[in-house]
């Protein structure tokens, strides 16, 4: 029995299949844009509200995305999963760590920190958070596969036990990382904590993907549709923001959850609010480009921060004020530039490998 062709992974390296819904290439879209702006950093209220929810959007779309009955056995599983989750990880960790060190190289060869280039390449195996690792976005990476393989295992139950479970491992996820059991999380590998923590929002996800789906192409195809929108995306704002300043910024790869229960309100009224305004834009190319290519701009676009950086610093221009709209729109630009340039480039020589070749 073959095993049916799908799409399982929110940042997927291989072609989409054809019944594939356009918007989701777009929530994505906008998913790791808001991502790319966390990162290269905004205005301080709005980064705590993007980081309320931001990460917790892309667990809930990878649990929409993923199909358990897709996989023949637990062997077909972890095959599939090594190919388009552990591989690119992989090669982009280790291609982060030359980065650091051909830089370093340039900038000031006699301060090479051998030592901490072997402690990036230690942090590629355990992944024990966004800290001390070559690049940090890619903590997300063997998180999510640590979340998959759990969920894969519990979807064997009934939907009540798949429930209940869930709810107890987001449970014991929290508890991991709060300061309820004296316990140094730091020591857990592949963020386990974090990927308990998150498998209530996978399953959320999995869950309720038909009826979300079904919610996404009927309100579309309603004469109203843009009133609703607007209503849904307005309600899940006032809701979002209070919500998320009241918890305070936090952060699943550093490991700070702050309340857990705003912490899962903001993630999901966040994600409701992104599949709105995809919904609305969801014509939109340059959105659903970037979602497409999502993984390449996740692991390319904090090296590109970092480079523009080091550039203001060589020129003696202050680093941009974080708390500044004016002066990190400009880096935010740049570095989206710098990624996409490696998306175009990247899969350019990707197209011709394959017609020369024919691997992927």
């Amino acid at each position: 029995m073959k095993t049916q062709k799908t799409q399982n992974d929110v940042l997927n390296f291989g072609s989409c299949p054809a019944d594939r819904l356009d918007f989701v290439d777009v929530w994505k879209g906008i998913g790791i844009l808001l991502v790319v702006i966390a990162h290269v950093n905004y205005s301080q209220p709005l980064l705590t509200i993007i980081y309320s929810f931001h990460m917790p959007l892309f667990f809930v779309m990878s649990g929409m995305l993923f199909k358990p009955q897709s996989y023949e056995n637990f062997v077909s599983f972890i095959k599939k999963k090594s190919r388009s989750l552990l591989c690119p990880y992989v090669l982009f960790y280790l291609l982060s760590i030359l980065y650091h060190i051909v830089v370093q190289f340039v900038a000031d060869y006699n301060c090479m920190n051998w030592n901490l280039y072997l402690k990036y390449f230690f942090q590629m195996f355990l992944s024990q958070g966004s800290a001390n690792v070559a690049n940090a976005p890619l903590w997300f990476v063997p998180c999510l596969m640590l979340v998959e393989t759990i969920y894969y295992f519990v979807s064997k139950a009934n939907r009540y036990i798949i429930v209940a479970a869930s709810v107890l491992i987001t449970v014991l996820g929290w508890l991991f990382e709060s300061d309820i059991l004296n316990f140094d999380n730091k020591l857990l590998p592949w963020s386990l904590d974090s990927a308990m923590f998150a498998v209530g929002f996978f399953a959320f996800g999995q869950l309720l993907s038909g009826p979300i789906l079904k919610f996404a192409i009927s309100i579309n195809s309603d004469r109203f549709s843009l009133v609703k929108h607007i209503v849904i995306i307005l309600v899940c704002a006032v809701l979002l923001i209070p919500l998320a300043l009241l918890n305070g910024k936090v952060s699943m790869g550093s490991k700070e959850l702050n309340n857990g229960f705003l912490f899962y309100a903001t993630g999901l009224i966040g994600s409701a609010l992104v599949l709105s305004v995809g919904l609305l834009l969801k014509k939109s190319k340059f959105l659903a480009y970037c979602g497409k290519n999502s993984f390449y701009i996740m692991s390319t676009h904090y090296l590109a921060r970092e480079a523009i950086r080091m550039l203001y610093k060589f020129a003696d221009i202050p680093i941009y004020d974080k708390t500044s709209l004016t002066e990190t729109i400009i880096p935010i630009i740049i570095v989206l530039c710098l990624s996409l340039s490696f998306v175009f480039v990247y899969n350019t020589i990707k197209s011709k490998a394959i017609a020369k070749f024919g691997v992927s």
